[in-house]
């Protein structure tokens, strides 16, 4: 599926977890140039099972992770039906309604 994430201006597929948009080669771009390699499993508003505790959740926003030069997707923010949020690993969490909001 096709979809727009904000925070870099840029289209992804989801199926293939790839940009569908290059980098511009603007060294000073705010969109291109921390933009990781591979788009977010989680966008923000998406519906996710989290797994450990069998509870649908929300997600408010995934985080990047840095080790050295390495950028990556890391833990998601999430907050539940009782309004409580908290913090997963990714690999915790199940999609289960994407939001659409955005995407085209």
């Amino acid at each position: 599926m096709k979809r727009y994430n904000e925070r870099f201006d840029a289209y992804y597929e989801t199926d293939t977890n790839k940009w569908l948009e290059d980098k511009c080669n603007d060294e000073d771009c705010d969109y291109c140039s921390g933009r990781p390699d591979h788009p977010p499993p989680f966008e923000a508003g998406d519906v996710v099972m989290v797994i450990p505790y069998n509870r649908k959740a929300t997600v408010v926003e995934q985080y990047l992770s840095y080790d050295g030069p390495e950028v990556f997707w890391g833990n998601v923010k999430v907050r539940y039906d009782d309004g409580i949020e908290g913090t997963c690993n990714n690999w915790q969490l199940k999609v289960i309604e994407y939001d659409l909001g955005n995407d085209g």
